[in-house]
């Protein structure tokens, strides 16, 4: 069924900026994304502007597939905190889905410097060297996602998944003693080596000989 859109929403020109706030909060938690915004679009115009507000708009915008509306978004969100580490994150992750790798490469290298031990970040520097096939570098940087954060889900399954697909059981099970052995590890973080543990003993997962990784072994 066809949901009409109720008038105010786009016409009420004098609603507050709280107003404005509270009905995009509203619009989200009801699940209704391109209601949320149009409404953000509107705090946009109802000001003042804000980092946070159009930034904000381009993650809607992202999720919504309309990426030149996107770009527009942090670009403005850019111009008013060229340095913040969030915005260009987003913008990075933005161009990752859309699949703009060397544009997320560039700007995760940066982020990097800027941020040498964020775990997530070095995990989501993996996912793009992935995506270029690059997958020693992958690989590294999921390691090293690793040993920064060893309760780092994201970067565990996505270095145990790209050892699998390529063969390297002996490096899977390497990558897991480490964490065993070097750090103390959550009750998830132990239940998710546990489980990898199972799935790396099975025996169809045995090779005699490993197939080595091409490329650069270390992001520097």
């Amino acid at each position: 069924m066809l949901r009409i859109k109720s008038s105010n929403t786009l016409n009420d020109l004098d609603a507050s900026v709280e107003e404005l706030t509270a009905r995009v909060n509203t619009a989200l938690e009801s699940g209704d994304l391109s209601e949320a915004y149009v409404l953000q679009q509107r705090l946009i115009e109802a000001g003042p502007e804000s980092v946070q507000t159009h930034t904000t708009a381009g993650l809607m915008a992202v999720q919504l597939d309309r990426l030149g509306e996107a770009t527009i978004h942090f670009t403005h969100a850019l111009k008013l905190a060229p340095d913040d580490f969030n915005t260009n994150y987003n913008v990075a992750l933005a161009e990752m889905r859309h699949e703009r790798y060397n544009l997320a490469l560039q700007r995760f290298r940066h982020l990097r410097r800027l941020q040498p031990h964020n775990a997530d970040l070095w995990n989501d520097l993996g996912v793009v060297w992935l995506q270029k096939n690059r997958r020693a570098r992958a690989l590294a940087s999921f390691s090293r996602a690793l040993k920064l954060d060893p309760d780092n889900s994201n970067a565990r399954n996505n270095a145990m998944e790209l050892c699998l697909s390529v063969g390297l059981i002996n490096q899977a099970r390497r990558i897991l003693e480490y964490q065993e052995q070097k750090s103390k590890l959550s009750v998830r973080a132990e239940a998710e080596v546990h489980r990898w543990r199972q799935i790396l003993d099975n025996p169809n997962c045995i090779l005699e000989d490993e197939p080595a990784l091409t490329g650069q072994e270390e992001e520097n």
